[in-house]
């Protein structure tokens, strides 16, 4: 799920945890365990992490989505129950965008400062504020700067790919236009040789 790149929603992930089950403990009389899913939320920009219960966080979400649409829009949640999903699947998609940790223009001293601040992928630090900036420190405009550069590259990369791909569509597309015209144009010829009446043989 991607949102939308002039208003990022706070960087979160998921993780299972073993609680204990209190009502179960007590009926046993004995230690009983539970998985429970659990979300850690970090607003961009600040050190400070939130943990909550995973459903519970995804319905207040819900709830501030109607009553405070633009602080928190509905695309957002849609993505926050997407990742979910896919986390319960376990599938890996905690990083909206192209993942920090696999863009080699970044420093090991760079990627710790961003994740600090709660910036996990390259579109992070494009979109990133000026408070955020100021969060990263020295240097955060020149990151931004590669940031944005790496992304238009890649979406430019996209586009031609892209293009090379509907023109080797198209090419093949003709072709096959052209060995059914000779297939038809050869058909005709049949059809016309057996319609035309045999040659009269000559009188002795």
């Amino acid at each position: 799920m991607h949102f939308p790149s002039q208003a990022l929603p706070p960087a979160f992930r998921f993780e299972r945890r073993a609680i204990e089950d209190r009502e179960a403990s007590i009926a046993a009389g004995a230690l009983v365990m539970k998985d429970e899913d659990w979300v850690i939320v970090q607003q961009r920009g600040s050190k400070d992490e939130s943990e909550f219960p995973a459903l519970q966080w995804i319905a207040q979400m819900e709830r501030a989505s109607i009553d405070r649409p633009r602080e928190m829009p509905s695309n957002w949640v849609r993505g926050f129950k997407d990742v979910y999903a896919a986390f319960k699947k376990g599938e890996d998609c905690q990083v909206d965008g192209y993942p920090i940790k696999n863009w080699p223009a970044i420093t090991p001293a760079e990627a710790k400062n961003c994740a600090r601040c709660g910036l996990h992928a390259v579109e992070d630090i494009a979109h990133a504020n000026e408070e955020v900036l100021r969060q990263l420190g020295l240097g955060s405009r020149t990151l931004q700067q590669k940031a944005r550069a790496f992304l238009e590259a890649r979406a430019n990369n996209g586009a031609a790919s892209e293009l090379a791909h509907l023109r080797s569509e198209n090419e093949a597309q003709k072709q096959l236009l052209e060995e059914m015209q000779a297939q038809v144009s050869e058909l005709r010829a049949q059809v016309s040789a057996l319609s035309e009446p045999p040659p009269k043989r000559a009188r002795a």
